[in-house]
């Protein structure tokens, strides 16, 4: 996988784009620490705070799905290789293609299920119980994350053939391979 300094206009903006939701992402679990945090004073010192474990269920999801495209870039996911290494690195470079490409479909998969279960929870209505937060706020925040992780899944096949046809030097991260 080449640098993100070296791979163009293209390469910048996926990872730009990877690494700014997933600072989304953390931001997220910050919030949902602090709110935790807040009601568990809270409720020493007169009451918990109302609807807090709402906000924690939404902040908690929007964070998985914003961390997933980074992971993707950085070849982040689990991999089992206990034959490829010996195989030699063009083993390695066509095993990353065929995980980003399988991986590239699950993502695809996923928000098109998600896109139904979003457009279910708009015209259903449905709301938390305490706070009257509409569920498809969530689902729709968590979507445009999924067409992210997709966008640069994408870029990694890209990359992958890219790297490929160049015979480029492969880095595998540490502890994935």
């Amino acid at each position: 996988m080449q640098d993100k300094n070296t791979s163009g206009a293209a390469g910048r903006f996926v990872h730009a784009l990877a690494e700014g939701v997933a600072i989304f992402g953390g931001l997220c679990l910050v919030a949902a620490s602090i709110l935790t945090g807040i009601s568990i004073v809270g409720a020493q010192v007169y009451k918990p705070l109302p609807g807090e474990i709402e906000l924690v269920e939404i902040l908690c999801g929007l964070a998985v799905f914003a961390f997933l495209p980074f992971c993707q870039l950085k070849k982040g996911h689990v991999g089992v290789d206990l034959l490829i290494n010996a195989l030699g690195s063009g083993a390695i470079r066509w095993t990353q293609l065929i995980g980003d490409i399988i991986i590239t479909v699950l993502l695809a998969l996923i928000a098109w299920r998600h896109w139904l279960g979003t457009v279910d929870k708009f015209h259903n209505g449905e709301f938390t119980p305490i706070l009257f937060v509409p569920l498809w706020w969530g689902y729709a925040a968590s979507m445009v994350l999924l067409v992210v992780a997709v966008i640069v899944g994408v870029w990694c096949i890209f990359s992958d053939i890219r790297d490929i046809r160049r015979g480029a030097q492969i880095e595998i991260p540490l502890g994935v391979h």
